[in-house]
């Protein structure tokens, strides 16, 4: 069901919305340290209430708008909620206002639901201005949505290629004529591929098997058609990317999906983005166990690389970081640090970092969902909690912008 920003306020049933207080950071400002611009201006948004635990999952801007999707998932605070309902929101950039809510009831009734768990791994907007989202109901076990703008459930299907735990990672939208996308992850142990066009219908789907444990956990798409994947090969076994040590692996693919290039090198986790001059730049971690050591490559055209750069070295610490091009080739990369804050950096092409910054504004960020930017802003969407006077913490949406005038 769809509601605008009034009606969502004067609505009595509302369960998975009400709009707090916005969180002001001009302290968190004193923490910024100017190197070369800093950010002009900065705001946060905290989007929840105390009666419900508000998960931020998902970010993706809109296309030929000025607003950002926000997906996730709402659950009582004491912890019970219903079964495979999720959100999406529809927010405003420049101020952060909520332009539309739209609540999506999946059909999910199996009673093996925990309903807590309901997790949007990604999403998008399809060229007739759908959703296409993957959801799991259950631990490895994703489907892919479709939905139209008023929430109505137009596909549902089970990623189910092999046997074993399905993981989707990300959905792709490819620069081709028929609009299509690439779900990449894992098949039971193996890197997964599967292309599918705008009503989620199936394509073609691959699976690669190198003998190891594989994960595709990032992609980006080529103009030249195709994309370039970027993957974990060689951790232990599926669940230890998160601790263990594995090897990034660069791949490029054409719309087929027939390997072009591939290169390897040490390293985990990893986020991936597009650069002017067919460049691309890579965040990955060079750290072992819970230790983080966060390093920036950046790769020409023909899938060299140019330099690598040390960004930041964190101690007991296992957020994601994520990364962001800008319009002038430089980037941002965003984390959470060990003591809960959310940290930021801006990077010149040269690989110089050019300012940092780190804030709370008085609640701890959780991790990183999402970073996108656009017109120079960077905006990062976090789920921030904290303690409630029934000593239990609660879970908002939190998004921040840094804007550049």
């Amino acid at each position: 069901m769809e509601r605008n920003v009034d009606q969502v306020r004067t609505h009595a049933t509302v369960r998975y919305l009400s709009i707090a207080a916005c969180l002001v950071l001009a302290q968190a400002l004193n923490h910024a340290l100017a190197v070369a611009q800093v950010p002009s201006s900065v705001w946060v948004r905290s989007y929840g209430s105390d009666q419900m635990m508000h998960h931020a999952q998902a970010l993706t801007p809109v296309p030929r708008t000025n607003t950002l999707l926000v997906a996730g998932t709402s659950s009582l605070a004491g912890g019970s909620g219903e079964q495979g309902a999720f959100w999406i929101w529809e927010i405003r950039r420049g101020t952060g206002e909520l332009v539309r809510e739209v609540t999506i009831d999946s059909g999910e009734k199996d009673q093996r639901i925990i309903p807590t768990y309901t997790y949007i791994k990604s999403v998008t907007v399809t060229a007739d201005n759908n959703f296409l989202l993957v959801a799991e109901f259950r631990k490895g076990d994703p489907s892919l949505l479709l939905i139209d703008a008023q929430g109505k459930l137009l596909m549902k299907r089970a990623l189910d290629h092999a046997p074993g735990d399905q993981v989707i990672s990300k959905i792709i939208p490819l620069d081709d004529a028929n609009k299509s996308f690439l779900l990449v992850g894992r098949a039971a142990d193996n890197a997964f591929v599967e292309r599918v066009d705008r009503a989620g219908n199936t394509i073609w789907h691959k699976i690669f098997d190198l003998g190891q444990v594989e994960l595709f956990v990032d992609g980006v798409s080529l103009d030249e058609g195709g994309a370039l994947l970027l993957g974990n090969v060689g951790a232990y076994d599926a669940s230890s990317f998160s601790l263990g040590k594995s090897d990034i692996w660069l791949v490029e693919i054409d719309l087929t999906g027939k390997v072009k290039s591939e290169e390897v090198f040490a390293g985990r986790h990893g986020s991936i983005v597009a650069l002017p001059q067919g460049h691309h730049a890579v965040l990955y971690d060079r750290g072992k166990s819970s230790t983080q050591d966060i390093w920036l490559s950046l790769f020409d055209g023909a899938r060299q690389k140019l330099w690598d750069r040390a960004v930041v070295s964190l101690d007991h610490n296992l957020s994601r970081f994520r990364i962001a091009a800008l319009p002038d080739g430089e980037v941002v990369v965003a984390g959470v640090t060990a003591s809960r804050e959310i940290w930021l950096a801006r990077i010149s092409q040269e690989g110089e970092r050019l300012w940092e910054y780190a804030g709370d504004a008085g609640n701890k960020s959780w991790d990183t969902h999402g970073l996108v930017s656009s017109d120079g802003n960077a905006f990062v969407l976090t789920s921030v909690y904290s303690e409630r006077s029934d000593r239990k913490v609660n879970f908002k949406v939190g998004l921040i912008n840094l804007a550049q005038e």
